[in-house]
Parts: structure tokens; C-alpha cells; sequence
């Protein structure tokens, strides 16, 4: 099956000049900047609305950090099953259809 799956691959290549592998990591990469625009635009609004950074503000920001993290390392742990995902049933190419390109 792993053949298979390479052979596909290689074919999605030389027919379209592009690799799953850098769609999947474009798909990604785009997932974390969106994320973090977010965690961005959420501390923008805290420092806009507590000119001082009082300490209840200080702590929201801290929560905020500390969420984007958490967020991130569940992006890293599950990145790569939504890649082998992305390649089994998104851009996955049947042999014969792979055979005829």
C-alpha cells in the first residue's frame, strides 16, 4: 500500500508539478498564522482596553499567551494525522487514474 501511495504521489508531481507535501504544509502553515492572528487581534483588544495593564489586565494577557501555546502544541501533535489525512482522501490518486496521466 505504501508503493501505492508513492507511486500516486509521485504521479499528482509530474502531472501537476506540485507535491501534497507542500500543499498540506501550505494548509497548515495558513491554519497557525490564522490562529495566531487571532491570539494577535484578542491581545490588541486587552491592551486597548486597559490603557494602564493593570494587573487583572497583565493576567489576561499572560492566559492568553499561555492558550496560544497550548494551542500551538496541539497544532504540532495533530499535524501530521491531518496530513496523512489530506493525502488519503483529498489528494489521493487512484493507481489507475495515475497509470493513465
Amino acid at each position: 500500500m505504501e508503493v501505492e501511495s508513492a507511486a500516486s504521489e509521485n504521479k499528482i508531481k509530474d502531472v501537476f508539478d506540485l507535491g501534497t507535501n507542500e500543499v498540506t504544509s501550505d494548509i497548515l502553515n495558513s491554519f497557525q498564522d490564522y490562529i495566531a492572528d487571532g491570539f494577535d487581534a484578542f491581545e490588541e483588544y486587552i491592551r486597548s482596553s486597559c490603557p494602564g495593564l493593570d494587573s487583572s489586565a497583565l493576567k489576561m494577557l499572560l492566559a492568553v499567551e499561555q492558550l496560544h501555546n497550548l494551542m500551538q502544541e496541539s497544532a504540532k501533535k495533530t499535524s501530521k494525522k491531518l496530513e496523512q489525512q489530506f493525502k488519503e482522501s483529498v489528494f489521493f490518486v487512484p493507481e489507475e487514474l495515475a497509470l493513465c496521466a
